[in-house]
Formats: C-alpha cells, structure tokens, sequence
C-alpha cells in the first residue's frame, strides 16, 4: 500500500474572507481541492484544523492526526478513519454512517448527536477510554 508523505495544513488566518465566496478560509480552499483531486488524506497531520461542516465522504484518513480538529457537523460517511488520531476532536453532529473506526483513537473526543450507525468499531478507542 501506498504511504502519503506527513505534511502539516496550517490554518491560515480562518477570518480572511477574500479567497473566493465557497471558501471563508484558504485551509477550506485547500483541504476541499486536495479532497476533489485525490480523496486521500492518509497520514495527513490536521491537528486543530477547522473542517466543520465539509464534504468528506468517502474520504480516505487513514493514520490522520485529527488531534483537536473540528469535524463537527461533518459528513463523514464512508470515510476510512482506521488508525487514526482523533484525540480531542469535536465530531458534534457528524455523519460518521459506515465509516470505518478500526484502530482509531477517540479518547476525549466529542461524539454527541454523530451518526454512528453502521460504523466498524474494531480495537478503536471510545471517547471513556475503553476499547470497542
């Protein structure tokens, strides 16, 4: 299998609203191209980045760091989240339907009101600590 190089998306300055009127931030602009190009993100270092409200279904995350990343309100459906970080995340209302957990860390995230039906939940660490 493929391994995506490691690179940090920095969050440039989310309140700066003249790169385009689909994209209040260039982190949106961005994330959201490299997502319509390649659909993959594996390995991607996204800690604290603000991707509440995007388009990720079906979307590959694989070994993310998503560390206090806002996924809040997010369609993630489909998406393969297997060994990923999700430690501190706010998945407030996402749409995780059949998503793929495996492996993944959800130690202190925000799962409130997330769809979670139908996801594969397989040594992943719950929000309490325990393992599914």
């Amino acid at each position: 299998m493929r391994q995506s190089p490691r690179c940090p998306v920095i969050n440039f300055d989310p309140e700066y609203n003249d790169y385009s009127p689909n994209y209040p931030s260039l982190t949106m602009m961005m994330l959201t191209k490299v997502i319509e190009l390649t659909n993959d993100l594996g390995g991607a270092d996204l800690r604290g980045v603000d991707m509440s409200e995007f388009q990720m279904s079906g979307v590959n995350l694989s070994g993310a760091d998503l560390e206090n990343a806002d996924l809040s309100r997010t369609d993630l459906s489909k998406a393969n989240l297997k060994g990923a970080n999700l430690r501190g995340a706010n998945v407030y209302r996402a749409g995780l339907f059949k998503a793929d957990l495996t492996e993944a860390d959800l130690t202190g995230a925000d799962l409130m009101e997330a769809d979670l039906y139908g996801c594969v939940f397989s040594n992943t660490i719950m929000p309490d600590g325990s393992v599914r």
